[in-house]
């Protein structure tokens, strides 16, 4: 367990309690590059993300949702693999699924299925990455002017062994000096 403290002394915000902190996390970069080897595709690539054109990697580092996997990820992965007989994994009953998917995330599914496709594929299927949402976890009464969050970091061998780790709790502690964050007000999960 961590705790995070953000000032909010500057902004004209108050919190109550039940509110929580939202935080707009990225993508580690070495699981970024990872992702890229593992698809054969170019880190300097150039797409187009909301309008605005940025290699690939910068997109899979702010914008993409490379670990999180999804029934889109899983039907396109058994779809393009090259390896079709692999590819039934993917498609087994839910219950076999779920049991093979322990300890695998997206990083791992593109890693155990050669999948080529172009970058504009990968953006149809790839979902975005959201925020990350915390309950607050001090008091508006003792810190008025600082937010805390007690995050549980998530880490834990894939099913290669490499380490695999939360996108917003590794990202809170070993990458960010400074997060962006939002307020998430919660009117109706208050004590009476």
């Amino acid at each position: 367990m961590r705790q995070f403290g953000f000032d909010i002394s500057e902004c004209d915000v108050s919190y109550a309690v039940g509110d929580s902190l939202g935080v707009y996390a990225t993508n580690d970069p070495a699981t970024v590059d990872a992702w890229l080897a593992a698809t054969g595709l170019r880190g300097d690539t150039s797409v187009e993300v909301d309008g605005n054109e940025q290699s690939l990697r910068d997109a899979l580092i702010v914008s993409y949702d490379i670990c999180r996997v999804t029934s889109n990820l899983l039907s396109f992965v058994a779809e393009s693999c090259r390896d079709k007989a692999a590819a039934k994994t993917l498609m087994t009953p839910k219950d076999k699924l779920d049991k093979w998917l322990v300890n695998r995330n997206g990083l791992d599914v593109v890693q155990e299925f050669a999948v080529r496709a172009d970058p504009e594929q990968w953006q149809e299927v790839l979902v975005r990455l959201t925020p990350r949402n915390y309950s607050i976890s001090s008091s508006p009464l003792i810190s008025p002017h600082e937010v805390q969050l007690t995050v549980s970091v998530v880490r834990y061998r894939g099913a290669d062994n490499g380490r695999r780790g939360g996108v917003c709790s590794t990202f809170l502690a070993d990458r960010a000096a400074a997060a962006p964050v939002f307020l998430q007000r919660s009117p109706h999960f208050r004590p009476p």
